[in-house]
């Protein structure tokens, strides 16, 4: 019994000794201060945060993601368009700004409509993307997306791209690019070290081996091509769209004097997007404006219309930019789509959903359009498909054993109708020299 004892006092001291552990690790954490912040959440002076939420995909990690504010990611793109005025007129050229979906999980890049039509092959090629160094990094070209899927990976990896990054993409043969690369968080001096050319006056000079003639006849222009920047994806660009004004995106939204507020706009034109009653026309392309008005005119509503008022205006335009980007790529969507994108979509359209737009509807048949092709999927995966499939594989095995019988009965068909024949000469020889004999004079 006294041993008993002793066994339940050393536990319950041991109890209450991991009791005081747990209580100085939980105070270590601060979790008692982080349950109050997220009671009382404190107003932030930038709208960029609630994107940071609608990023995040399942099953990736996210915990060394980098996000770059909106101001890093227009300082990139001004010098990344600095750069590339300066890299001459004999190569055509864009600008691509690094969004989440081209550095971390899916690794996709989408490349712009307009310069794949008019300068990538019309079928799946390997590109070459050659740094800054030198180093060639071999990727796949889809010419149906438009974009470069396989070895972008690598290249965006093994260059450290982060989100917020500017890349200069140039063309100097059908299927090689030279890339150059700058850094949201960096400055000038920083590119020059990093083998940059320097931003003030660079002219590019091209090696003799690049030539137009190496290039489509297309390519030879009188002028850099100007191509158009978008804060997102860039695949279902208008062909004829205007370039992209950086000015623009960088002017003060003025409130529109002349906006037709009404359900029934009845041309293009008359059809402006307020944010807080501020027009944001300016930061959106004319394609991507007369998708949205489509898509307003097909629900009969402005998708617009309820946005929290702490959206700015510059993310309301991207935030409307996505979801025209997310309809063309359910329209171009097949039952061979990974169910990634499908997820991608989906939470995308939840967050917007929860700023505000009204996604309801392109939710809807969302989750129509992901079933049915996980129903497929499962359909075909099946125990009933496999077995199906097996069954067809042995009876396409006993129909090639039946045609070679058969070949070989054919063959010896043949055999049998030639000694017939042989037999039938035979037999008429006979016949003909019975005859002689019977007719023959008697005295022979």
């Amino acid at each position: 019994m006294a041993k008993s004892k002793v066994k339940c006092e050393q536990s319950s001291q041991n109890g209450v000794e991991e009791k005081k552990k747990r209580k100085k690790k939980m105070e270590g954490l601060k979790l008692n201060k982080f349950s109050l912040d997220l009671k009382t959440p404190k107003s932030s002076p930038t709208t960029i945060e609630p994107l940071k939420m609608l990023r995040s995909y399942k099953r990736r990690d996210l915990s060394n993601r980098v996000y770059a504010s909106d101001e890093e990611r227009l300082y990139a793109i001004k010098r990344a368009e600095k750069l590339r005025s300066g890299l001459g007129s004999h190569h055509p050229s864009f600008v691509k700004p690094m969004l989440q979906s081209h550095v971390t999980g899916g690794f996709w890049l989408g490349l712009p409509c307009t310069f794949c039509k008019r300068h990538l092959p019309q079928d799946d090629e390997m590109v070459t993307l050659v740094d800054e160094e030198g180093v060639e990094f071999q990727t796949k070209y889809l010419a149906l997306k438009t974009g470069l899927s396989g070895g972008w990976r690598g290249f965006s990896i093994d260059h450290h791209l982060v989100h917020g990054d500017a890349v200069v993409f140039q063309l100097v043969k059908p299927t090689r690019f030279k890339v150059y690369i700058i850094r949201s968080n960096g400055s000038e001096k920083e590119d020059e070290k990093c083998g940059l050319p320097n931003l003030n006056g660079y002219a590019r000079h091209m090696d003799s081996d690049h030539t137009e003639e190496e290039l489509t006849t297309s390519n030879k222009l009188k002028g850099p091509e100007l191509l158009p920047l978008d804060f997102l994806d860039e695949n279902f660009q208008k062909s004829s769209m205007m370039a992209f004004d950086l000015n623009n995106a960088l002017e003060v939204i003025l409130p529109s004097e002349s906006v037709d507020d009404s359900r029934e706009v009845k041309s293009f034109e008359n059809f402006h997007i307020l944010v807080n009653g501020l027009s944001i026309d300016s930061e959106l392309s004319d394609y991507h404006r007369m998708k949205f008005r489509e898509l307003c005119i097909a629900q009969n509503s402005f998708l617009h219309e309820h946005l929290l008022k702490s959206i700015s205006c510059k993310m309301a335009a991207e935030m409307i930019t996505e979801i025209v980007n997310i309809t063309e790529a359910i329209r171009a969507s097949s039952l061979s789509t990974p169910q990634d994108d499908y997820e991608t979509w989906e939470q995308t359209l939840e967050g917007f959903q929860h700023l505000g737009l009204n996604v309801r509807l392109l939710r809807l048949r969302l989750n129509r359009l992901a079933s049915l092709a996980l129903k497929s999927k499962e359909a075909m995966e099946s125990d009933t498909c496999r077995n199906v499939r097996l069954e067809r594989t042995r009876v396409q095995g006993e129909m090639q054993t039946v045609e070679l019988n058969l070949l070989k009965s054919k063959e010896k068909k043949r055999r049998l109708d030639a000694e017939i024949e042989a037999l039938r000469a035979n037999v008429e020889r006979n016949e003909l020299l019975f005859q002689g004999m019977v007719n023959a004079p008697w005295g022979s």
